[in-house]
């Protein structure tokens, strides 16, 4: 999911498992930093968008779209809000 955040690339959305495959989860910050980009994607913001969008430097952007980068749950919150999404967490 990180390489296809890195690399531009559409991130499929989740298949039902066959017979004998195994669901896998991934980080937290992962999925919040997937869930971003996808929003972004599907709204058709860019970088600079998001980032008029949230009073904040365009760096700032790319960084909370950084996988390799640790970004505060707060600013992942705004971003997605920022597009009309909320974050919702289930523990099983």
């Amino acid at each position: 999911m990180a390489g296809r955040i890195d690399d531009g690339l559409t991130i499929p959305k989740p298949s039902i498992p066959r017979r004998g495959e195994r669901i896998i989860s991934v980080p937290a910050q992962t999925a919040i930093k997937a869930a971003l980009y996808i929003a972004m994607r599907e709204e058709e913001v860019n970088k600079s968008e998001l980032a008029r969008r949230l009073n904040v430097d365009v760096r700032e952007v790319r960084r909370m779209l950084d996988p390799h980068h640790g970004t505060k749950l707060p600013s992942m919150e705004q971003a997605l809000a920022a597009l009309g999404k909320h974050v919702e967490l289930h523990i099983t």
